[in-house]
């Protein structure tokens, strides 16, 4: 679910099946938190919540969205894995993962390795 995208498309969606997987961009889960009528109820079997720039979410000003977020979801917690995607590891993804309410023995996974850089070159002019 992202934003700039039909919001009744994501309703037809959830009517069919209820996600255990849901990838979002804050905005437009916060925009169906608020306003789509039994939107929390589907979310009732979520598994995975993925939250994907992670290390840009602060910088975009989305940690009370983040916050609000979490709220909702605060009952399937127990039970719900949270993951954050970053190409970058600066300290705002420790921030976004305690925002997450991620388990303190949250595990960083680095498929770059040390000696190589995190990110692609920027393109050249």
């Amino acid at each position: 679910m992202v934003g700039g995208t039909n919001v009744k498309t994501d309703i037809t969606k959830l009517r069919n099946q209820t996600p255990q997987i849901l990838v979002a961009t804050p905005g437009r889960l916060i925009d169906h938190l608020e306003n789509t009528p039994g939107f929390i109820k589907s979310l009732s079997s979520l598994r995975v919540l993925v939250f994907d720039e992670a290390d840009q979410l602060l910088n975009m000003g989305f940690a009370p969205a983040i916050k609000t977020i979490m709220k909702h979801l605060q009952k399937n917690e127990s039970t719900r894995q949270t993951m954050l995607f970053s190409a970058t590891f600066p300290g705002s993804v420790d921030e976004i993962a305690k925002l997450a309410s991620m388990k303190k023995d949250y595990r960083m996974i680095d498929t770059v390795g040390v000696k190589r850089s995190n990110t692609s070159p920027a393109p050249s002019d």
